[in-house]
């Protein structure tokens, strides 16, 4: 809550105009100290209020570490403008470091519970200390409150803050509604399942740190170089994340117990539906931040908030029906097809909004070899088990078979990727040089 919406303001707006956050950045943490104020009070006091005064240590210091984590959100979006993120990327790790290093000491060798907290609030102390020096050697950052330019940056941020919420919401629904319709036991698969899926969104931080400047940039030279930018963009994030969401939706069952052990293997069939649904969530962060850089912020704002509305909903009338009716994972494979849809309305309503611009025969193109690759590549996973029934089988259990057909696959979509053209290491090379030379402000 605390956020404001200010970090995609960052972006957007820093990365054309370098000097402009030194006029509302000191504004903003003022009256974010405000907020962070209220909402640690209003937590203490339902802890008091509810009996549970000997939380309130742990949870004092967990709302320091996350007011320090928000405002380390905000440098980094500084640095991800100015597309500076090579010092940023070494605090992420070494605060990830403290923090799970530091959190293992207090659990080895101390009973307090407040004390479980304090690495996490260490390590996001030190990474504002790092990245507060670098932006201001980078940027030239002076914390200075400037009224007038403060408002008118929150107000410009409001859209941003609440799509924010809306999707931050989004992202948390799925498992809170499903623990008031389905037993506690599918909760856990479907819990498993969304925590594999999720390594599909590895890729999800270069869209911030690379696209967004460079969109941002490309907006303000020309509509057209905008649009041809995000039309290689979906291409490459087909590219990319397509093999990982067919790997883990082809192979789930394999996964499941490789992950999980064997009592988690009806968490296959959620993992099955869920991922496809990241494929789709890389598509409508792209379309969505070029949405908010051609000034319809209000119009991404509107679909998040429509999708949110109805998810629960879904989720409240069809998971209890076709749970009681599925066998074991039936609730959370309807859950995680409730998602995926969304996720694919989210993106046809993207698209509708950008129109036809958005796509040109070659994306289309890309998109029609994705499906003959993956089709070829499952193939050639039945033919070394011998049917699909036996593909089945082997993947009931982790074996060398299970592995053998999994690589087969794998070098299958590789090569048939490069054989048919989806993957062309020229056009790689090309966009790592533009990306390159947009970052040197070419």
């Amino acid at each position: 809550l605390a956020g404001l919406g200010l970090d995609t303001y960052i972006q957007k707006e820093v990365s054309a105009r370098p000097g402009h956050a030194s006029s509302f950045f000191g504004g903003a943490l003022a009256v974010r100290l405000v907020a962070f104020g209220a909402l640690s009070a209003a937590l203490i006091g339902v802890l008091l209020g509810t009996g549970r005064g000997h939380l309130v240590p742990v949870a004092a210091v967990f709302a320091l570490g996350q007011a320090l984590a928000v405002t380390n959100a905000s440098l980094a979006a500084l640095l991800q403008a100015a597309t500076t993120v090579g010092r940023l990327a070494v605090a992420q790790v070494v605060a990830k470091l403290v923090w799970g290093g530091g959190t293992l000491a207090v659990l080895m060798y101390t009973q307090s519970l407040w004390l479980v907290a304090l690495p996490f609030a260490l390590a996001e102390g030190l990474k504002a200390v790092a990245l507060f020096s670098v932006v201001q050697r980078e940027l030239g950052l002076t914390l200075r409150i400037d009224g007038p330019a403060t408002r008118a940056v929150l107000a410009a941020s409001v859209p941003y803050f609440v799509n924010t919420i809306a999707y931050s919401l989004g992202s948390k629904l799925d498992v809170a509604v499903l623990e008031f319709v389905a037993p506690p036991r599918e909760v856990g698969f479907y819990g498993a399942a969304s925590t594999l899926a999720m390594l599909a969104l590895l890729l999800s931080p270069l869209v911030g740190w690379v696209l967004m400047p460079l969109l941002t940039r490309a907006q303000a030279r020309s509509e057209e170089e905008l649009y041809a930018i995000v039309r290689r963009g979906l291409e490459g994030v087909l590219v990319l994340a397509a093999p990982v969401s067919f790997t883990l939706a082809a192979f789930a069952p394999l996964w499941a117990r490789v992950a999980f052990g064997q009592a988690f293997a009806p968490a296959a069939r959620a993992i099955a539906v869920l991922a496809p649904s990241f494929l789709l969530t890389y598509t409508a962060v792209l379309l969505s931040t070029t949405l908010i850089i051609a000034g319809r912020p209000w119009a991404v704002t509107v679909v998040n908030l429509a999708t949110t509305s109805v998810q629960p909903l879904l989720i409240a009338t069809v998971v209890p029906w076709l749970g009681a009716r599925g066998g074991e994972g039936a609730a959370g494979m309807a859950n995680a097809a409730i998602v995926t849809t969304m996720e694919l309305t989210t993106v046809t309503a993207f698209f509708a909004l950008m129109g036809r611009r958005s796509l040109d025969g070659r994306l289309v193109g890309a998109v029609a070899k994705s499906v003959v690759t993956a089709a070829g590549a499952l193939g050639a996973a039945v033919l070394v088990a011998g049917s699909p029934a036996d593909l089945a089988a082997l993947l009931s259990a982790p074996s060398a078979g299970a592995f053998r057909a999994v690589g087969t696959a794998v070098a299958t979509y590789t090569v048939v990727a490069f054989g048919i053209g989806l993957v062309r290491p020229a056009d790689a090379r090309a966009m790592l040089r533009l990306v390159a030379e947009k970052r040197r402000g070419g």
